[in-house]
């Protein structure tokens, strides 16, 4: 019978011997598949293990911001405005002041009954979808309003149903 490290070394040299057959069969083999692929099918391999590279890489990362150093607050201050004035009547400004009415009264001494100063676009039809139904409509021009100090005041409007005619 043997001594234990005489077996310990025995099972050694079988492992060792082992291993290098795997390792020589394994590279046989390896040599013996690429040597039985044809060139199409290397191609074929070649390109899948490319796209399988190309889905293994991870993706990459997008840049960071750089930390900027805090400046501190604004100190604290009384707010202002700048004042631009623009040329006007007077001291109270320019515009129009607010109510603003429409027409100039007939009779002054009755103001519900006002004289309306409108002029209008010249009247056009308008059809439903459907075509059942035609309305005839002005659209509004022009309307003349009167502001809180008396100053008259117009508003003009562009005609709706303008078409302007195609350059040539």
């Amino acid at each position: 019978m043997a001594s234990p490290d005489e077996r310990a070394g025995r099972i050694r040299g079988n492992l060792n011997s082992r291993a290098a057959n795997l390792a020589s069969n394994n590279n046989e083999r390896t040599d013996r598949i690429r040597g039985n692929l044809t060139a199409r099918a290397q191609r074929q391999t070649k390109g899948l293990i490319e796209g399988l590279q190309a889905l293994a890489v991870p993706e990459r990362q997008p840049p960071r911001l750089t930390r900027v150093e805090p400046r501190g607050s604004i100190p604290a201050a009384r707010g202002y405005a700048e004042v631009n004035q623009q040329p006007g009547k007077g001291g109270t400004g320019s515009g129009l002041a607010s109510p603003l009415t429409e027409g100039d009264t007939a009779d002054p001494a009755s103001p519900a009954d006002p004289v309306l100063q409108r002029t209008y676009h010249d009247a056009t039809q308008m059809v439903s979808s459907d075509g059942l139904f035609v309305w005839e409509i002005e659209p509004i021009k022009t309307i003349r309003l009167r502001d809180a100090n008396g100053d008259p005041a117009e508003f003009r409007f562009a005609d709706p149903y303008f078409v302007a005619d195609p350059a040539p």
